[in-house]
């Protein structure tokens, strides 16, 4: 049988019209559920109260129990003041008072500690905030990326103060889109030629190795010639004109200097600098820098607000040996070739040690078919060149001969073992792409310059007159002297001595700028005067500071006068 309630009274009804004239009553019903609950609160306060109470009575009674010398000494234990003269009733209640006192001092103290860690816990915060906000963010762009060895070297480099972090990628490879995604989670946008620069996001450093096979000595020199490939260097300076980047990386052959009698490179150098950029360039052999391969690569860095300035690295060599696996795959040669030793053993600091010489034609010699010695460095791996050991070259093991694989040639690169490459099914595939990379240990010694450079290009730099355009001398003539061959053999004959080692910088030495070896170069307000009679003077003094790179190298040996000067036009 259905019964209806009322929610505020609690009466039942049988019969829902007598419930909802009870409803409908003029007079309401009381309100039972709040007189209850009402009546449960009286009852717990005064029970509370009772028990307060009770447990004061029995504080008292203990307070009642001590005699009147123990109450003196109980009000001296806690603090009490004005006590001596209080009778034993006045002191029961001194000491309750105080007791009661402590109860909500402790609560405030806790209020306040509580505060306290709040304040602790916000600080904290703010430091953690703080860090992330001390975190420098440059952001970069990767062009003809390849195998990613820009990417691994700014990866490398970045640290607790700077993070490098890569927005943009390019290759018009489908194998390396697919390779550096594999490796970096970022798909490469492909031709080059078709990108819609407004597309690309803002960026502070450009990185781009672009095409060499119109340069190479193994290509056909065609340099910009070449329409396919020689011409993209002009993409980049698309880009570099939309997006404005501080810096600039580029990395080419060595042989960019000398294609076309050298117009081509002077070419790229003036685009450069009619943008504004402060240009800086060397060839670097990767054998110096803990890599145990010899390859000879030209790097140009630019910078919008000083002078690049390459370090003179000559790390001792390290052997291929230390790279290699437990590979039990050797060449069998005996059936077309026979091995011929090498007289000249030593090719670039790489001991090659035999030739594999062909029966039929008695020829032989090509990359592919020089045998090396593990225990030098090795030679350029090259995406392609004749012989059965081509790419990498042969190497003798074990009194056998074999090629390398292509994790020992990633370690010849400065990538590690664990580069992920399972979209690769043809290892020659992946040795192609090996033999056009560039060496991350490189990139990574010049990206850790980066930062902190000190060349700065400003008049109130130490032992440096800044020319119209943004190139100081000591700058200038370190390039020079580093790059050009030419250049170097007159200093040395002129000076009588060989020249070892690349210029670099003095630091802490307002007479002396840069140097070579124990040969010093001075500044002298617009000449900087060498020793031996040697200057480097800007042409026609302070009048002359129209161009950067408006020099005049003076080969003054002492025993002639000015007029017999040699003078060498930079």
């Amino acid at each position: 049988m259905v019964k209806y309630t009322c929610s505020n009274c609690l009466k039942d009804f049988k019969q829902k019209s007598h419930y909802d004239a009870h409803k409908l009553k003029k007079i309401p019903c009381n309100n039972t559920v709040e007189k209850i609950e009402n009546l449960i609160n009286i009852m717990i306060t005064e029970k509370n109260d009772n028990i307060l109470s009770i447990m004061q009575k029995e504080k008292d009674k203990d307070l009642t129990n001590l005699s009147k010398t123990n109450l003196l000494n109980k009000c001296k234990e806690l603090g009490i003041t004005k006590y001596s003269s209080k009778n034993k009733q006045e002191l029961i209640k001194l000491i309750n008072n105080n007791q009661n006192n402590d109860k909500k001092d402790d609560k405030k103290d806790d209020i306040k500690d509580d505060k306290k860690d709040d304040i602790k816990d916000d600080k904290k915060d703010d430091k953690k905030d703080d860090k992330k906000d001390d975190i420098k963010i440059i952001n970069y762009i990767d062009l003809f990326c390849g195998l990613g060895a820009f990417h691994k070297a700014f990866d490398l480099n970045s640290s607790n103060n700077i993070k490098y972090n890569c927005v943009f990628a390019c290759d018009i490879d489908k194998g390396i889109q697919k390779l550096y995604n594999e490796n970096y989670n970022i798909i490469p946008s492909g031709d080059i030629t078709k990108i819609n620069i407004d597309n690309i996001p803002n960026f502070d450093i450009l990185c781009a190795g672009f095409p060499c096979q119109s340069f190479s000595l193994a290509g056909k020199k065609e340099g910009f010639d070449d329409k396919e490939k020689g011409n993209l260097f002009f993409n980049i300076l698309d880009i570099i004109d939309m997006k404005h980047p501080t810096q600039i990386i580029l990395e080419n052959v060595k042989n960019l200097l000398s294609i076309n009698n050298g117009i081509t490179f002077n070419t790229i150098i003036t685009e450069l600098k009619n943008r504004n950029y402060n240009v800086s360039y060397k060839v670097i052999d990767s054998k110096y820098y803990n890599c145990p391969q010899s390859r000879q690569r030209l790097y140009i860095v630019c910078d919008k607000n000083k002078q690049y300035i390459f370090k003179d690295i000559k790390n001792k060599i390290i052997p291929v040996s230390t790279i290699l696996d437990n590979v039990e795959s050797y060449f069998d040669y005996s059936s077309k070739y026979y091995l011929e030793q090498n007289k000249n053993n030593n090719n670039n600091g790489c001991m090659m040690i035999y030739k594999l010489i062909n029966k039929n034609t008695k020829k032989g010699g090509r990359q592919g078919e020089r045998i090396y010695s593990i225990n030098s460095c090795g030679p350029t791996i090259c995406a392609s060149s004749g012989g059965p050991g081509s790419k990498t070259g042969f190497y003798y093991i074990n009194n056998k001969i074999r090629t390398l694989n292509v994790t020992e040639s990633l370690k010849m690169f400065g990538f590690n073992s664990d580069y992920k490459r399972d979209s690769i099914k043809n290892d020659n595939d992946m040795l192609f792409y090996l033999g056009n990379s560039i060496v991350v240990n490189v990139l990574s010694e010049i990206i850790k310059n980066l930062e902190r450079n000190e060349v700065n290009q400003n008049k109130n730099s130490i032992g440096s007159t800044t020319a119209k355009g943004g190139f100081n001398e000591e700058a200038f003539m370190i390039n020079k002297l580093n790059n050009d061959s030419n250049l170097r053999d007159k200093f040395s004959i002129f000076m009588g001595k060989e020249i070892k080692g690349d210029a670099k910088l003095i630091k802490g030495n307002k007479k002396s700028d840069f140097e070579i070896s124990n040969i010093k170069f001075q500044h002298k307000k617009t000449v900087i005067e060498l020793s031996d009679g040697l200057t480097l003077q800007r042409k026609g003094g302070d009048n002359g500071r129209k161009e950067a790179n408006n020099f005049q190298i003076k080969f003054i040996p002492s025993k002639l006068s000015l007029n017999n000067a040699l003078v060498y036009e930079i």
